[in-house]
């Protein structure tokens, strides 16, 4: 009883709001390739934390010239059952698989070409969902600057076709772009249950100027535009990477927003790309030589960044991810989607595991009804300091050699500290007690 009225007075706030989600959703993209990867970068389906997502993406599958699916690796997903374990690792959540993705989209062109090979295409899904226990689909058709006429028209009848298989036992979702490109959103926004917005890459080291890659005013300005055209905020996901982008300053000591670059920064042992770093990449590199690195954050764009000499890195950390999760789902928009598992800190390299996944959950605007925990849960292991180390925890640290030198320490990632050797000016010493420079003998110890 008590229960149900939680509940009702859940639904009567939410109608008393405007800006409300009874359900916001976490929807995880977890990218095969990874299962190939070595050391600490391989991810296995094994490692996925099923309690953080309320939907799992297994990405990518591909379309074969017959317009059926084509699985993206065969051995993986059948001789070693990767796809039968991903589904039944899910949890609570959904199961879904990914078609197309920048690999792979050119496929959709031939599908949505004819009434038969819509039925085609319709029917291999329905026959991949039922063999391998998935929940639903997220059509990818990407890159995609513009649909034609033919094309817009025949993507509405393939929406069409998987709905009419699907009524309300499965999930249908299709990946955007940040601009509305020739569909009819209000037809495709009555056929679909997410419509996930790729808001990222807004600036990136193909750029000769450094820039955040994904401020959150044009990740909500992304959003707003396909719920002008037509679709329906719940329906709306905006997606949050957990990787960053880096570059090579022209001059290191002009390192502001907008500062001239050389080129893309160096490539990661797991990202393998040069100008991009994972979060568990950057993390480690950082708890290597945190004294390099300089932490900057950009308030209003809800947006960090990182400075180490000719380095420069935009990336998101705990504080980022929860603020944009807050600000998106409070708009009223339907969650986030997680760009990609096998970026964040997975393996709890640089502390616990999952940090950005966890904070995008402490972010979410969730209804007021709160689900009994079943007894206390242990706190997350924090990395220890080397010995020696003087920044343990964020504030200004006097030097424990010389008075006249303090530490700006930063908190980069959980429980690792950027440190930024400062001096005070003439024969002026540090006082830790108000945080100011003054005269040796007003400083005690000194």
């Amino acid at each position: 009883m008590l229960r149900q009225t939680l509940i009702v007075c859940s639904i009567l706030i939410c109608f008393g709001q405007i800006n409300c989600v009874l359900n916001p959703k976490v929807v995880c993209y977890y990218e095969d390739w990874f299962y190939w990867r070595t050391g600490d970068g391989k991810m296995t389906v094994e490692h996925i934390d099923n309690t953080q997502c309320t939907h799992f993406v297994y990405a990518y599958q591909g379309i074969d010239r017959d317009s059926t699916i084509k699985l993206g690796d065969d051995y993986l997903m059948k001789d070693l059952h990767d796809l039968d374990k991903f589904s039944k690792g899910k949890g609570k959540g959904q199961a879904l698989v990914a078609i197309g993705g920048y690999s792979y989209s050119a496929g959709f062109t031939q599908v949505v070409s004819t009434d038969s090979d819509i039925r085609t295409f319709t029917n291999s899904l329905m026959s991949f969902l039922k063999t391998y226990n998935f929940d639903g689909v997220m059509l990818d058709w990407t890159p995609k600057a513009q649909f034609t006429a033919s094309e817009a028209e025949g993507f509405v009848k393939l929406l069409t076709s998987i709905r009419a298989e699907f009524t309300t036992k499965y999930t249908l979702g299709i990946t955007v772009g940040v601009q509305v490109t020739g569909l009819d959103v209000a037809k495709v926004d009555s056929l679909v249950d997410i419509i996930a917005v790729q808001t990222y890459d807004f600036h990136g080291s193909w750029e000769k100027a450094v820039g955040l890659e994904d401020p959150i005013s044009w990740t909500l300005d992304s959003a707003r535009a396909w719920f002008k055209n037509g679709a329906t905020m719940t329906k709306i996901i905006p997606t949050i990477p957990l990787y960053g982008h880096t570059w090579i300053l022209a001059d290191p000591t002009k390192t502001d927003l907008g500062a001239e670059a050389t080129g893309p920064g160096k490539m990661g042992p797991w990202s393998q790309s040069e100008g991009k770093l994972f979060y568990n990449e950057f993390c480690t590199e950082v708890k290597k030589d945190p004294t390099g690195w300089v932490l900057h954050r950009e308030d209003k764009e809800m947006s960090v960044y990182a400075v180490n000499g000719r380095n420069w890195i935009t990336y998101e950390d705990i504080h980022s991810c929860e603020d944009k999760t807050k600000a998106i789902t409070t708009e009223g928009f339907g969650g986030v989607v997680a760009q990609a598992l096998a970026y964040d800190d997975f393996r709890g390299l640089c502390g616990e595991k999952f940090p950005l996944l966890k904070a995008i959950n402490k972010g979410l605007n969730k209804d007021p009804v709160v689900e009994p925990t079943h007894g206390p849960t242990s706190a997350p292991t924090q990395p220890t300091p080397p010995p020696g180390t003087i920044c343990t925890k964020a504030g200004l640290v006097r030097d424990p050699k010389d008075c006249h030198y303090y530490h700006k320490c930063t908190e980069m990632f959980p429980g690792i500290y950027s440190d930024e050797k400062k001096a005070c000016d003439g024969v002026l010493v540090f006082d830790e007690k108000d945080g100011t420079c003054k005269e040796k003998q007003l400083v005690p110890g000194c």
